[in-house]
């Protein structure tokens, strides 16, 4: 119809029809161009309807010839070299933006087939690349880097990670075009579009980075970025983060590698292969294997590529992301390869004991867990039968121990034949997407066009299922979606913490192996004792009770010491001096290491005591060399943070202690009116003179990356320290001053807790949080207590969280159920029953007993960097503070130090007919002698008339910030209100006068004088 119409249009002379007839040309021309490139219409964001399903579409409808409007359209406007629309002749100029050295490759060899030079840049060069800022990009933005980088290039491919391209795509944003990036930009995703910000999720720069997607898929005019991912992952992704959905390709790696295979033995191949790491982390995996004898081979960083390992009988891997480049060139060389299923997959990502980059990435794919087959290439339906399973260890196991082949489906030949047919669908979609720039490339000496079967169509990710939406407001939008991704994390934490509780001991085992290895691997650092000291528990805990049955029974003492130091254990203990001298450190996450290395130092330590205290043994005598020598190395090893300019030695440590009694705080800023004002109760109305030290996280000089020294945190002011030194018998001390480089051990006040009691000048330390409100003289109450008298411990009970313990992990921590001591199996965590048992508020310590002092240094490891991140916080919440105060009881548990907590279960105190207020803690004699009020709300509190002691079970509400607990609301009904009422008792008129009294301290204060004149009277 053109035809004729261009013929008569040539055939008149009139002007206006020659214009009429243009006019309609062009008419028709944008209404072929509408209908054919109606695919290219923009996806409308999420409607009240739901989002398009567009990955299930594509993905899994691999053969779409005819129906695709795509590859119809490019069929009806492909030309070949010479006719039709005209074409670029020349080449085009490409570089390939990008530091992977495996995406070079496999670009390397796309463009050989496609016959085309890559030039390459390294954006590693450009200061601020890694995990680039978006004033950094603004910064090279304006001295036009992108500009210059562009200029010479036709098109510019974006690899592997966006971040490191960041001034190239906001450059497109720039209102000045002497800024701008003129090249066509590809983007080819291959790990995360927003890798290394999306850890700092909701910050500023992060959003800013999302929102800069947004704008250039929406709103942006220019030339439109062209996005490629090389698995199904990326584009999801990117819509969780960007309410972006524009068009992407899937482009799976060309699966080649140059590495020539590496000759091995006959005894090798019928091994089976496993790699040492999970990308950048070690994996479990090697660890399982060894513990399960199942033999393998662990391959060296350099083992020769995929073409050496189809040369083994298999290939192992825990997957660390939903696709690897290794895994394409594995399938293309023939290797069989073993992945976990897709349900053991899920329960390793869940307990943890694999590491699995995007497993947060991956749950939000689906409802009750991920979508692996949709996401993730290891369980693709298309890649899936080239692929063996296991759904178990045991199952791994049973596999590899058979006589049967694992290869059943031949993928040693079938593997490569199928996946050239994707190769070649990789390379002719890269020469579909050239072509379609104007330039005349071939694919393998041909120029298309190609069989819509043979190209992927592009396709548009889905939003995420949730009830949000894109308004006018982008920053609300924005913060919708933040509030959507936060609220999938707390519930991915709440899946993965009920997964914890199921953790056995051997996977504990596995996951702390995994957890010890992230740190650097260095030689010199210990990852454990020897194996045949691996089983030493009983005999350590054997020791510990013999020795200390001593003070207890002098006159059966030659009896004790002759059990407790027999060849067998002596033996032991120099076995066990001499694996440590091997190894000056340990790495922190070792805890089972940890245990027994604590045990072993208290023994040694104990010891030593004994042999001064009772000098006529000549066979203990005899020891003390030896001991003295293994208490040295094993305290450098167990408690590194220790010795320091302060303290030599423990022994050196104990003689610190040189005033009988007093009370600790640990505060910073935030505590210091609160301090005051308690301490002001003290002296004034409790008529408590004890010595007081007030520890504050202080002073220091860090090590910057620069080498330059730079002043640290100052946690406790100047003015304020000088103000607390003037009181009567108080001493501020920096904990700083106290260890070495304490800034790498505990760097929030909070967690500096335990190292200030151990710290403390007091043999015996009353350490009293600043938001306790006392109702008694804590000194009078001490003496009161047959649990300090017995034990030289008082820890009070906590109320019940609905978080649960996990026995399990504790038995495993020790060493086994027999090293349980009966006061651990009664107690609510060992029995499942609450996740806290302590309430830190108010703790006693005699530091004279050897098991306190050596407890404390166990709860002071428990607390450091490094350690209770992972693990211990898993299963005690110590980094958020929350269950700081239940390291104490696992400490002393550890070293064997006898312990008890308050019989008497916390309770709240009311003013009706209010339901909340704050908790209530009562002595050994049931009164109550002090209440835990962050609030401080003293009109409030000096109305409280009753006090509702609480069932041991966690049924009501702990709130973080004001009154503290809260009774079930009264909708529940009374039946539960008094369910969990133990008993309510009146709140006797001497508690509420005491209140009084203090609710008065700080206006007495301020009508002294100030603080000086006040305590001065």
């Amino acid at each position: 119809m053109l035809t004729f119409v261009c013929v008569v249009a040539a055939g008149r002379s009139s002007r206006w029809f020659g214009r009429s007839v243009a006019a309609l040309i062009a008419i028709i021309l944008a209404w072929q161009f509408l209908v054919t490139s109606n695919y290219y219409s923009h996806t409308a964001l999420k409607s009240e309807a739901g989002s398009s399903d567009a990955h299930v579409q594509v993905l899994q409808t691999t053969a779409m010839i005819g129906a695709d409007a795509f590859c119809q359209f490019s069929l009806n406007n492909f030309t070949t070299r010479g006719k039709g629309r005209k074409r670029v002749p020349k080449p085009p100029r490409i570089l390939y933006y990008n530091t992977h050295a495996g995406t070079n490759a496999n670009m390397e060899y796309i463009m050989g087939r496609l016959g085309l030079k890559l030039s390459h840049f390294n954006p590693d060069k450009v200061d601020g690349a890694w995990e680039m800022k978006h004033e950094r990009a603004q910064e090279l933005v304006s001295q036009r880097f992108a500009a210059n980088t562009c200029k010479n290039y036709d098109i510019v491919i974006i690899s592997d990670t966006l971040p490191h391209g960041r001034a190239l795509i906001l450059s497109l944003l720039s209102k000045a075009k002497q800024e701008k990036c003129h090249a066509q930009i590809i983007v080819e995703l291959t790990n995360r579009f927003d890798w290394g910000l999306e850890h700092n999720r909701g910050l500023w720069d992060s959003m800013e980075f999302h929102k800069t997607i947004w704008r250039l898929d929406s709103m942006y005019e220019g030339k439109k970025i062209i996005w490629t991912e090389n698995n199904p992952l990326e584009s999801r992704h990117m819509a969780d983060f960007t309410w972006s959905t524009p068009e992407f390709r899937l482009m799976r790696p060309a699966g080649y590698s140059p590495l020539p295979a590496i000759e091995i033995s006959e005894e090798e191949s019928k091994l089976v292969a496993v790699y040492p790491a999970d990308g950048m982390t070690p994996s479990p995996l090697t660890y399982i294997l060894e513990k399960l004898e199942i033999p393998h081979k662990v391959l060296p960083k350099h083992y020769g590529g995929p073409k050496t390992l189809a040369k083994y009988r298999a290939y192992m891997e825990l997957p660390y992301q939903v696709s690897t480049m290794k895994l394409y060139e594995n399938l293309a060389a023939g290797v069989v390869m073993l992945f976990p299923s897709k349900a053991f997959m899920t329960e390793l990502v869940l307990k943890d004991i694999m590491f699995f980059y995007p497993a947060l990435t991956m749950f939000r794919t689906g409802k009750d867990e991920p979508d692996w087959e949709r996401f993730m290439d290891y369980y693709h339906p298309d890649l899936a039968p080239y692929f063996y399973y296991f759904d178990s260890f045991e199952h791994l196991r049973e596999i590899i121990l058979s006589p049967n082949p694992i290869d059943k489906n031949n993928v040693r030949t079938e593997g490569p034949k199928y996946y050239e047919g994707i190769r070649n669908k990789t390379v002719r979609g890269w020469a579909r997407l050239i072509n379609e720039q104007g330039f005349s490339v071939e694919a393998d000496n041909e120029y298309g066009p190609f069989p819509c079967n043979s190209i992927d169509p592009p396709y548009r990710a889905s939003l995420p299922e949730a009830d949000i939406y894109f308004t006018t407001d982008e920053d609300e939008s924005f913060m919708r979606l933040r509030d959507w991704k936060m609220g999938e994390e707390a519930r991915f934490e709440v899946v993965r913490q009920e997964r914890y509780t199921t953790l056995t001991p051997f996977e504990l085992s596995a996951l702390q192996y995994r957890r010890w290895m992230e740190e650097p691997v260095r030689k010199t650092v210990m990852t454990g004792l020897e194996a045949s000291l691996e089983d030493v528990d009983q005999k350590l805990v054997e020791m510990i009770g013999h020795l200390e049955s001593v003070a207890l029974n002098p006159d059966s003492k030659q009896m004790l010491l002759a059990n407790t130091f027999t060849p067998d254990a002596v033996a032991l203990i120099g076995r066990m001096k001499s694996w440590i001298d091997q190894y000056p450190e340990l790495y922190r996450k070792q805890f089972r290491a940890f245990a027994q290395l604590s045990r072993l130092v208290r023994i040694v330590h104990l010891s030593l005591n004994v042999a001064v205290e009772w000098r006529g043994d000549f066979k203990l005598l005899a020891l003390v060399p030896m001991l003295s020598e293994t208490l040295k190395s094993a305290t450098t090893v167990t408690y590194p943070w220790l010795l320091s300019k302060m303290y030599k030695s423990i022994h050196h440590l104990a003689e610190s202690f040189t005033e009988p009694k007093g009370i600790v705080f640990v505060i910073e800023d935030s505590g210091f009116d609160k301090v005051l004002q308690t301490i002001g109760h003290l002296r004034k109305n409790l008529h408590c003179n004890l010595p007081i030290e007030v520890f504050y996280n202080g002073d220091y000089l860090t090590d910057d990356p620069a080498g330059k020294y730079r002043r640290g945190n100052l946690r406790l002011s100047d003015e304020r320290r000088r103000t607390l030194d003037r009181i009567p018998n108080v001493m501020t001390r920096d904990i700083h001053h106290a260890f070495d480089r304490f800034w790498e051990n505990a760097d929030t006040t909070e967690h500096a807790a335990p190292f200030a009691i151990v710290a403390s000048r007091f043999k015996q330390v009353l350490y009293i949080q600043q938001d306790q409100i006392l109702l008694e003289n804590p000194e009078t109450m001490l003496k009161k207590s047959k649990a300090f008298k017995n034990e030289g411990i008082l820890l009070e009970k906590g109320p019940a969280s609905p978080k649960k313990g996990h026995n399990q992990w504790v038995t495993w921590f020790l060493g086994g159920d027999a090293m349980v001591s009966d006061r651990t199996r009664e107690g609510r965590y060992y029995q499942n029953m609450s996740r806290h048992e302590v309430d830190g508020g108010f703790m006693a310590f005699d530091k004279t007993r050897n098991g306190v002092l050596h407890g404390l240094l166990a709860t002071c490891h428990l607390n450091r960097n490094q350690v209770k991140e992972g693990s211990i916080d898993w299963f005690f919440d110590v980094k958020s503070g929350r269950g700081i105060p239940d390291t104490f009881w696992i400490g002393l548990e550890l070293v064997r130090a006898p312990y008890s907590l308050s019989t008497s279960n916390v309770g709240i105190a009311l003013s009706f007919p209010a339901a909340c207020g704050p908790a209530v803690y009562f002595d050994e004699s049931g009164l109550p002698w002090r209440l835990n009020s962050r609030a401080w709300n003293w009109p409030q509190l000096i109305r409280l008339r009753s006090l509702a002691k609480l069932q041991d079970i966690p049924q009501h509400t702990i709130l973080e910030s004001g009154p503290y607990i809260c009774l079930p609301k009264p909708g529940n009904s009374q039946e539960t209100a008094l369910s969990v009422v133990q008993e309510t008792v009146e709140f006797k008129r001497k508690g509420v006068e005491t209140v009084q009294k203090m609710s008065k301290v700080a206006e007495n204060m301020e009508s002294a004088g100030g603080s000086m004149s006040y305590f001065a009277h």
